[in-house]
């Protein structure tokens, strides 16, 4: 996306907190971004496991966003946490995509 003026940041971030921030697997299935979660069983033989993937609609990000669209964590709590990155730097409401 492109913006001619840094108060349009201010008023898409501020889209985003009308939004409420996860915190539970309910909190997820709510959520109008959220296309799915996944918890993957744990093996005690895997040392580089991610248990729990959180993953964002493709209309929820800049067109020109070439990250991840997915949180990833041990648990719940260390996906909601790299799911903090994503929304406040990168997702807006499609509503919001309308310039770029």
């Amino acid at each position: 996306m492109v913006y001619d003026e840094p108060a349009s940041d201010k008023l898409l971030l501020t889209l985003m907190n009308s939004f409420k921030f996860p915190r539970t697997y309910a909190d997820l299935e709510k959520a109008p971004w959220c296309s799915g979660y996944e918890r993957v069983p744990r093996s005690p033989h895997d040392l580089n496991h991610d248990g729990c993937w959180i993953h964002v609609h493709a209309d929820w990000v800049p067109d020109d966003y070439c990250g991840y669209m997915s949180a990833v964590g041990y648990t719940l709590k260390d996906a909601l946490k790299d799911m903090r990155g994503l929304w406040y730097l990168h997702m807006r409401p499609p509503v919001a995509k309308a310039k770029s």
